[in-house]
């Protein structure tokens, strides 16, 4: 299980997310990028150790209109699926996406064993605020686009 999965040589679904509960707001989605079209930022030649640079400075430094002035194309991201508004998923975070052909995905949600801190260094049961139960491990089965 992992953040990201492959769909073919060129594209991967990713996920988005944040620590919030689905039912309070939380993003949750998964989406489907490819790298096809995307400029290869890894460096002058196959031995780069610090990638592409633009203006003598590594990509993360530079601004939007440095890197378009500089020709580089980034990947496309299209949403596959938003989990909370597909399946009212209440948890707050997952970690696992499978795909399993045929724009299915498996995910799995971090259940942290059902324990959080209380806030005080000691452990208390974390509670899904939607149905008042323990959070368990699930997994959920979804159609993706």
């Amino acid at each position: 299980m992992c953040d990201i999965t492959a769909i073919s040589n060129s594209e991967f679904l990713v996920i988005e997310r944040d620590g919030n509960f689905g039912s309070q707001g939380g993003i949750k989605k998964v989406y489907r990028i490819n790298l096809s079209n995307a400029t290869d930022v890894n460096g002058p030649d196959i031995n780069a150790v610090d990638g592409m640079k633009v203006n003598g400075k590594a990509l993360e430094q530079c601004s939007w209109d440095e890197i378009t002035n500089a020709g580089i194309k980034t990947i496309t991201k299209t949403l596959a699926v938003d989990l909370v508004a597909r399946l009212g998923y209440e948890h707050d975070k997952f970690e696992g996406i499978v795909y399993l052909g045929n724009n299915k995905l498996a995910v799995f949600n971090d259940d942290d064993f059902g324990v959080v801190d209380d806030g005080n260094g000691n452990p208390k049961a974390k509670i899904l605020p939607k149905t008042g139960k323990v959070d368990k491990g699930t997994m959920y089965v979804v159609d993706i686009q």
